[in-house]
């Protein structure tokens, strides 16, 4: 997994080594990437512009899942669509933007590429849908069936769209191009708060009035109108489903995370940053990464787990040497019988390792090379060679684990979840609990 941190909107471009295309052959995507960066790495991209922008934008508009969105000027759709997609793509990749919105998203995207003047990018969108024949059935079929996001990276060649994204995003600048197209509407910034003013609720405004009225006139007439997003839902609410999904909450897991929530919150309203109300499903992450997290002893580099239904843990890893025996004591926390034993884990560099110096000085850490991950299960010996990412995990690891776990027969999965940011938040049984914490998640 590879990070570049470009954004003034604390998102940080995660592009998964387990992304299909060319990671297995030729130069490697984070390759092209980094080359791409020593290119365009110094232009200025326009990144305070363009957050304003963002924000305005999500501020003012609903999604398309909304009932009010197909009433919106076309051009408003079009910006809206188009800033939502190049989020995605900058955040996970053109699959995530699928997985995250299905059709009622994607099959958008054409027609609001062309509105803002992106045809180089329209033709790119259109091309990769073309020529893997991939369908907006497909699209909502997968976000069905695969909670964890890991099949969709594996149907088509992801990253060679996301590095032609990129190329052309580095290239023409398309944040600015973003810009220009908002100039000719500086409404899009007439309802925009002050920084630091943080809303207990929505203030209600003639848009949302008319998506209210549409909605009743829908409802008095029976049409179902299907929305992306469970219903809002209150801390409790998110506690009992947690409960209802086989994970324990502990005795005052649920307020601490609410109150280390709302003083985060404070202090970045303190720093000036926009503070948006916090939704359901940064709730219930913050909650699982809290109770799953464990107790890591800095002074003696070891990990004490605090929970048996949850595994929680940050994708870039502070002790590196032991990432994976690390990640092996975190699946036997959570599932029942996986007793393993003479856990070996050996890294082999392609090239000089670097000094500490030299570590602490980059920008990331990056190196090339292996690691061979070995331990014993009821007598038989697992061993697995992983690229190696420096201090970022490979997240190959967790797919030989449900291999193992498949050929030990054992039961249930592993199933793996962002917090949303670069965390990864780990759950073991089976799918429909998988799913049941998936609703909660996204």
């Amino acid at each position: 997994m590879k990070r570049f941190c470009a954004f003034l909107l604390s998102i940080c471009i995660i592009f998964s080594a387990a992304q299909a295309g060319w990671a297995e052959t030729g130069e490697s995507f984070d390759e092209k990437i980094d080359k791409l960066w020593e290119k365009y790495g110094d232009k200025d991209f326009h990144w305070e512009a363009y957050e304003k922008l963002y924000f305005a934008m999500i501020e003012k508009t609903g999604g398309p899942d909304t009932a009010g969105f197909a009433l919106l000027p076309t051009w408003e759709q079009s910006l809206f669509i188009v800033l939502i997609m190049d989020m995605e793509i900058q955040n996970g990749g053109l699959a995530q933007f699928f997985w995250n919105n299905g059709s009622v998203y994607a099959s958008l995207v054409p027609d609001a590429l062309e509105e803002i003047g992106l045809e180089d990018v329209k033709k790119l969108y259109e091309d990769f849908i073309r020529d893997n024949g991939i369908t907006m059935e497909e699209i909502d079929a997968l976000r069905e069936t695969d909670p964890t996001m890991t099949e969709i990276y594996t149907r088509h060649p992801f990253d060679e769209f996301d590095y032609r994204y990129m190329e052309i995003w580095a290239k023409t600048d398309l944040n600015q191009r973003f810009l220009d197209f908002a100039a000719q509407h500086p409404e899009i910034y007439e309802n925009e708060r002050s920084a630091g003013d943080a809303p207990t609720q929505q203030p209600a405004s003639s848009l949302k009035q008319l998506q209210e009225g549409l909605q009743t006139l829908l409802n008095l007439f029976g049409i179902q109108t299907e929305t992306r997003r469970e219903p809002k839902m209150t801390d409790q609410e998110v506690v009992q489903a947690l409960q209802s999904a086989g994970i324990h909450v502990p005795d005052g897991a649920a307020e601490e995370t609410r109150r280390r929530m709302d003083e985060w919150d404070a202090h970045a309203k303190q720093l000036g940053m926009t503070v948006f109300q916090r939704s359901a499903q940064e709730y219930a992450a913050n909650l699982l990464v809290a109770i799953g997290m464990g107790d890591y002893d800095y002074t003696t580099f070891s990990w004490t787990p605090t929970s048996s239904d949850v595994y929680a843990f940050d994708a870039e890893i502070f002790d590196i040497e032991n990432m994976y025996a690390l990640f092996l004591q975190g699946v036997q926390s959570i599932v029942p019988g996986f007793d393993i034993q003479n856990v070996t884990e050996t890294l082999e560099e392609n090239g000089v390792q670097p000094t500490l110096e030299e570590m602490i000085a980059a920008d990331d850490l990056i190196s090339e090379g292996t690691k061979t991950v070995s331990f014993s299960l009821n007598g038989h010996v697992y061993q697995k060679e992983l690229d190696y990412y420096g201090d970022w995990f490979n997240e190959k690891a967790i797919d030989w684990i449900n291999e193992t776990l498949d050929a030990e027969g054992f039961e249930g999965r592993l199933y793996s979840f962002y917090d949303g940011g670069q965390g990864l938040i780990m759950i073991y049984g089976n799918q429909e609990k998988a799913e049941q914490i998936g609703r909660l998640l996204n």
